[in-house]
């Protein structure tokens, strides 16, 4: 039963001082740079380009397989097709993106297997101190940015339920509701 659950992590301020000892064991799929905090992962997912070229290095040195949604031709980089940003793509090496690396890796999530699907920092919002719980993003974000992603994942739960996987949000006050909600602590 536990290897078909799937924790994403992302990364929301609510994952701010978490204790990344609750995964080891657990299969992961890391989002963006989860996987600097992340050395077991099972996979590093990026959807944009920019991320690989500027976090190569260190992202090569990890062992997880890397698999992006980007355009990116790299040998150690399995590429995976983005099409669209709605529901979800249950063909082989394509992924809905729903316009952020966390929504595809929900799909990638089920692609490998998952019944449950356990997301960790999908805040879609920002707290007191930013956006993330890392430091040096390279780009500024802003509040709007989660209003054009919050959308998508609407258009989950139906095609979920067709394909008899259950998605738990461990962030009480994340800004999507579309799927049940645990404290943090009751997640791994």
């Amino acid at each position: 039963m536990m290897d078909n659950i799937i924790y994403v992590v992302a990364g929301g301020p609510s994952l701010r001082g978490y204790d990344w000892n609750k995964l080891k064991g657990k299969r992961v799929i890391a989002v963006n740079r989860a996987y600097e905090t992340l050395p077991d992962a099972e996979v590093i997912y990026f959807s944009d380009l920019r991320f690989f070229e500027w976090h190569e290095e260190k992202l090569l040195e990890h062992k997880a397989k890397k698999i992006s949604g980007s355009r990116l031709e790299h040998p150690e980089v399995e590429r995976y097709k983005l099409t669209g940003h709605k529901g979800l793509d249950m063909k082989p090496g394509h992924l809905k993106s729903g316009n952020n690396s966390g929504y595809a890796a929900i799909n990638l999530a089920i692609h490998m297997g998952a019944k449950v699907v356990i997301l960790l920092g999908f805040d879609m919002k920002f707290d007191a101190a930013g956006s993330h719980w890392h430091e040096g993003h390279k780009i500024a974000n802003r509040e709007r940015q989660f209003s054009k992603m919050l959308p998508f994942f609407d258009t989950l739960p139906v095609e979920l339920k067709r394909v008899g996987v259950s998605v738990i949000n461990a962030c009480e006050d994340s800004r999507i509701d579309v799927f049940p909600k645990i404290r943090l602590e009751c997640a791994a």
